[in-house]
């Protein structure tokens, strides 16, 4: 999954720079990344270099049938065997990883998920990070938390105080620059129980999730997916972080939102406040079966309807999101959830935007396209400023509910080809979109949702 954060068939990816790289198995979602039906992706990032085959997803990493990712990060090295997930880290079936972030060192066993780790079925993770030691045992998943069945987790990062019980995941999410994780939040806090998935997922099927973060306490019952996704069937997450608060109904999805049967979600960002209605995916993605979105963020309202997906656009009944950081990239799949990507059943896109052209074919997602049936989208941002690359994906974007998207960046410059997910980019059913701007400037044809407001 993904943090946003995707729905994978045993494991989530979740993830954020720039510089950090994804390894997502075949039939997976993945973040920053792009499914192809009949295509190669070549993907460059610095130092990087990818190569995909048919029917592949990759954030800077990808999924394969069979194959074998080769990751370069700097001092990272990874190899990754068939059908593997990571995020910054791969699921192995049969292998190690070794050495993170200079001082990561994560020792990690088969089939194990993790955020930075990786999902194990037989394994003990031992992680040293700085003056943190964590000792986790078989069948867990962390992100840098980790899901345990028996074990604790102390102490994250420097100033970050970690309390992890039985069968803990937590988040928070790290983000890497020349193969060294940083965290986020000198002073959180995060409490996760049994069996979950935390950064960015993490699924529980009986447990509770106890986050703090500083001001904010999270309560997760049975099934869920927390931080930032939690896929619940029975529970209620309740999470306050200073002027945010959530309220997340039956079966959802979010990033920082969590996919609910029944479920509440309180939580996460500064001002950012999520309501959010049954079956609903959300942040910065969200399915919708019967919903509507209703988000107000600053000088941005946002409409959705039924059946809609968006980036950054949030599935939200009330609520506010605050982006998390310029540089934070996220990709989803079609009726899969999404961070940044929308996968599009008819349609073709056609995204010019500056030095930026995209074109877009049949059943492909978008970065940041979206899905919709009814939807308009209100810009995003005056203050908004992206500096993407060529095939890179920025965030911070917000999801609107009164439906306007506004302008990403002046400087925001995306190169996208033919049969890839473009960010800034919005996906329809059976629509062309035409975005051209020098600084911004959005105009959609053929069978286009109205950018007016709701």
């Amino acid at each position: 999954m993904v943090f946003p954060s995707y729905e994978f068939d045993n494991a989530h990816l979740n993830y954020f720079s720039e510089k950090n790289l994804y390894g997502i198995q075949h039939k997976k979602r993945a973040f920053h990344l792009y499914e192809f039906e009949n295509a190669d992706l070549n993907y460059s990032f610095q130092k990087n270099s990818y190569g995909i085959h048919d029917k592949k997803r990759a954030f800077a990493s990808y999924e394969f049938d069979n194959a074998h990712l080769n990751y370069f990060y700097e001092e990272n090295l990874y190899g990754i065997q068939h059908k593997k997930r990571a995020f910054h880290l791969y699921e192995f079936d049969n292998a190690h990883l070794k050495s993170f972030s200079e001082k990561i060192l994560f020792h990690i066993h088969h089939k194990k998920r993790a955020f930075h780790l990786y999902e194990f079925e037989n394994a003990h993770l031992n992680y040293s990070f700085e003056k943190n030691s964590y000792g986790i045992n078989d069948k867990r998943r962390a992100f840098p938390l980790y899901e345990f069945d028996n074990a604790h987790l102390n102490n994250f990062y420097e100033k970050n105080l970690y309390g992890i019980h039985h069968k803990k995941r937590t988040f928070h999410l790290y983000e890497f620059e020349d193969a060294h994780l940083k965290y986020f939040y000198e002073k959180t806090l995060y409490g996760i129980h049994h069996k979950k998935r935390a950064f960015s997922l993490y699924e529980l099927k009986n447990a509770h999730l106890n986050y703090t973060y500083e001001k904010n306490s999270y309560g997760i019952n049975d099934k869920r997916r927390a931080f930032p996704l939690y896929e619940f069937d029975n529970a209620h997450l309740n999470d306050s972080f200073e002027k945010n608060s959530y309220g997340i109904f039956d079966k959802r999805r979010a990033f920082h939102l969590n996919e609910f049967e029944n479920a509440h979600l309180n939580q996460i960002y500064d001002k950012t406040l999520y309501g959010k209605n049954h079956k609903k995916r959300a942040f910065p993605l969200y399915e919708f079966e019967n919903a509507h979105l209703n988000y107000s963020y600053k000088k941005n309202s946002y409409g959705i309807f039924d059946k809609k997906r968006a980036f950054p656009l949030y599935e939200f009944d009330y609520a506010y999101l605050k982006y998390f950081s310029e540089k934070i990239l996220f990709h989803i799949h079609h009726k899969k959830r999404a961070f940044h990507l929308y996968e599009l059943e008819n349609a073709n896109l056609n995204y010019s935007y500056e030095k930026n052209s995209y074109g877009i074919h049949d059943k492909k997602r978008a970065f940041p396209s979206y899905e919709f049936d009814n939807v308009h989208l209100k810009y995003f941002s005056e203050k908004i400023l992206f500096h993407i690359h060529h095939k890179k994906r920025a965030f911070p974007l917000y999801e609107s509910d009164y439906a306007h998207l506004k302008y990403f960046c002046e400087k925001i410059l995306s190169h996208i080809h033919h049969k890839k997910r473009a960010f800034h980019l919005q996906q329809f059913d059976n629509a062309y979109l035409n975005y051209f701007s020098e600084k911004n400037l959005y105009g959609i044809t053929s069978q286009e949702k109205d950018f007016s407001p709701l």
